[in-house]
């Protein structure tokens, strides 16, 4: 049983990562995957905080960039606990390409 078919049955229209980097430019998705690396990062332009993960599942590896202070706290704010390697998640985002 993959991760997607796991948490469907709570959260619906779940892609698998394979899936989502096949979609076009700025298409909003989710996907559930394992966190394979984290780390927090500040923008040299105008020291935004922002969050680098490479999240992955049993399709393929995506990056993820996670914007802003409120966004990199929500896991604490409802897990009391910050982002963690090996932690799976659930990511809803929007596809842009490299």
């Amino acid at each position: 049983t993959s991760l997607k078919n796991i948490f469907s049955k709570k959260v619906t229209d779940l892609v698998t990562i394979a899936d989502s980097l096949k979609l076009s430019e700025k298409s909003k998705f989710k996907t559930v995957g394992v966190i394979e690396e984290l780390e927090y990062k500040q923008s040299r332009k105008n020291k935004t905080n922002y969050l680098y993960i490479l999240l992955k599942d049993e399709t393929g590896i995506l990056k993820c960039f996670v914007w802003g202070d409120d966004a990199i706290n929500l896991n604490k704010d409802l897990n009391n606990k910050h982002f963690e390697k090996g932690q799976i998640v659930i990511i809803h985002g929007s596809r842009k390409h490299e």
